[in-house]
């Protein structure tokens, strides 16, 4: 089940994306949080989505942020990201070079929409797993 709200799963949390009943095989999740608008208030960073995660520059910023042992090791939104390009140093002709050679980041409001998607399908297909038994990453 999607929905539009804010998921609390107990009385602490700021807020959940999802929650599964494994027990009766239900999933819920929220896109509230996921709409492109609240981006920049959340702090949420556009630029370096798939494929753009292997930006060179961003790569070395998570990792230079994680050695720096500053406790937070996700790239939050600053004025640069916006028309910012993604940079890979190694050329290759591999699907994944392809794709980078040809990544706009999302801008124009068609591009938003199907973000918002994603972002929903990701999260609903991570709170299904749950439902047929598969446990989160460690």
């Amino acid at each position: 089940m999607l929905l539009e709200h804010d998921l609390y799963d107990e009385e602490e949390d700021e807020f959940v994306c999802g929650r599964a009943y494994c027990g009766s095989r239900l999933s819920v999740g929220s896109g509230a949080k996921y709409w492109p608008g609240f981006d920049k208030e959340g702090g949420v960073e556009r630029v370096h989505g798939w494929p753009g995660s292997h930006c060179t520059i961003h790569l070395e910023e998570l990792i230079n942020k994680k050695q720096s042992n500053t406790g937070n090791c996700c790239a939050k939104i600053s004025k640069n990201d916006v028309g910012r390009e993604v940079l890979i140093r190694e050329e290759g002709n591999t699907p994944h070079h392809k794709a980078l050679k040809v990544y706009t980041p999302p801008t124009a409001p068609k591009a938003l929409t199907l973000l918002h998607i994603v972002r929903l399908a990701r999260t609903a297909s991570h709170e299904l797993g749950h439902c047929f038994g598969i446990a989160d990453c460690t």
